[in-house]
């Protein structure tokens, strides 16, 4: 997929497969392209890729987790610094992150987190877990 503005589609299929006893879903590349079409869209903006390196780069994390809430963090962390698009990014991080499971934690905390991954404050995936989740 090239660098450049997309024509949103209207749907997307997460592909999941049984991992260890619990569905894995592995995000691709164009559930991603998807989520960050919806929220341009909602600003009335386009959604412009401008490194699909780094989305590349950030997805590929997804190997190396074996439960749903660490990927959740690990993806959310990886999205976020990637900075894979003009505009959205912690906002597309942050729904690709939910969509694998759902936060425990406040709508206001999910934001806190966000912004101090952003900043270079939050970096380790178990404390972004911790703080998302619960010590669970």
């Amino acid at each position: 997929m090239e660098k450049g503005i997309y024509n949103c589609p209207t749907s997307y299929e997460k592909i999941q497969a049984v991992d260890g006893g619990f569905e894995k879903q592995v995000i691709d590349e164009d559930f991603v392209i998807g989520i960050n079409c919806a929220i341009c869209d909602s600003d009335g903006k386009q959604s412009l890729l401008i490194n699909e390196d780094n989305l590349l780069s950030a997805l590929s994390i997804q190997q190396w987790y074996e439960d749903s809430r660490s990927l959740s963090a690990a993806l959310l962390r990886s999205l976020c610094i990637g900075h894979a698009f003009q505009d959205g990014n912690k906002r597309t991080a942050c729904l690709v992150a939910a969509s694998i499971e759902p936060f425990t934690c406040t709508m206001q905390q999910a934001e806190q987190i966000v912004l101090d991954i952003a900043i270079g404050k939050l970096k380790d995936v178990e404390i972004i877990k911790i703080r998302l989740y619960g010590d669970k």
